[in-house]
């Protein structure tokens, strides 16, 4: 099984965090349309691959900055990425 999805400190998270309102609790989230989103770490990913029963065979973050063009913003983007084998 592959898993990928927002990983800790992203770009988001970090955005979300400066809006007290929008914490629902660590590293959960909830954005303006109202949809929730949650911010894996690496153990906590390997954690839950175990526990479902899966043998891990790699979880990792993966990083890469985006450039705004209009406004030059730099965004730092965080994924976490994961292989699960049953």
């Amino acid at each position: 099984m592959y898993f990928r999805d927002y990983g800790r400190y992203d770009y988001i998270e970090m955005k979300l965090a400066r809006k007290p309102k929008a914490k629902l609790k660590e590293h959960f989230y909830i954005r303006g349309d109202l949809t929730r989103v949650y911010f894996f770490g690496l153990e906590e990913t390997n954690e839950l691959g175990v526990k479902a029963g899966f043998k891990v065979l790699e979880v990792k973050n993966l990083y890469t900055e985006i450039t705004n063009r209009l406004t030059e913003e730099s965004m730092n983007r965080v994924w976490i990425q994961a292989k699960f084998i049953k």
